[in-house]
Order: structure tokens, then C-alpha cells, then sequence
């Protein structure tokens, strides 16, 4: 993942680079949109697993962080973050995910910090919020 950002950000911020375009207030609204969602349903513990009865533990994962904050993407603009209703069903179906057993094959241990884990965290987040909606 920092190869990647690295080269990414050597390639925006390039002003000879033509081919890859940033635009920065669209970037900017779709981050913002993306933490106020994340932070109205669970808050500092939207990244922390759940431990063995179902709990919320503070502990900072970067498997939650890339599955969740990158699994919303396809529904951002679909959901109203003034609407208390959204959210909360939300919220439920972000703690069903955390404590489903293959969530969490796909976030504990090692060996998993390449692409074909990842897309499948983010794919699993993705299809559970996209029923929701």
C-alpha cells in the first residue's frame, strides 16, 4: 500500500504528469462524506474488532481500516448522513459484519497484506452495505 500511495502521489503532484488527474474538492467532499459516515456509526471504533462475546475493542486494525473505508465507496452517495434511521442501520450492519466469522478469517493473522485479501475485505464490507441499501 505505501508503493502504491508513494507513486500515486509522486503522479498528481507532477505538473508535467497529464495522465493521472486529482481533483482536489471532489477528492476532499468524498473523503469527508466517507469519515462523517464512518464516525456517526461507531465512531473511534469503526477500525477495532470485536472480541470473543461481540464487543467493540479499541484497538486501531488496518484490515477494518481499508475494508470499511474503501468498502462504502459504491454507496457514498446513496446515504443521507443526516438521516438517523440510515445511519444506525448502518452502525447494526457494521457490527454484524465485525462479528461475522469470515470477516474475521479475512482480518486476524498474518499473511494477508497483499491485493487478493484486500479487494476481499473491501468486497465483503461492499456487498453486505449494498444490501442495505
Amino acid at each position: 500500500m505505501g508503493e502504491f500511495l508513494t507513486d500515486y502521489l509522486e503522479e498528481v503532484s507532477d505538473p508535467e504528469n497529464t495522465t493521472v488527474v486529482f481533483d482536489y474538492e471532489k477528492e476532499e467532499k468524498l473523503f469527508k462524506k466517507t469519515f462523517e459516515i464512518l464516525s456517526k456509526t461507531l465512531d473511534n471504533q469503526i477500525f477495532s474488532g470485536t472480541n470473543k462475546h461481540g464487543n467493540l475493542i479499541t484497538r486501531f486494525l488496518t484490515y477494518h481500516y481499508e475494508a470499511f473505508s474503501l468498502g462504502i465507496q459504491k454507496v457514498l452517495e446513496e446515504v443521507d448522513t443526516t438521516n438517523t434511521d440510515m445511519i444506525e442501520k448502518l452502525k447494526k450492519e457494521f457490527m454484524n459484519i465485525k462479528n461475522d466469522a469470515d470477516f474475521r478469517k479475512m482480518t486476524t493473522g498474518g499473511g494477508k497484506n497483499y491485493s487478493a485479501p484486500l479487494n476481499g475485505r473491501i468486497n465483503f464490507v461492499e456487498k453486505r452495505v449494498e444490501r442495505l441499501l
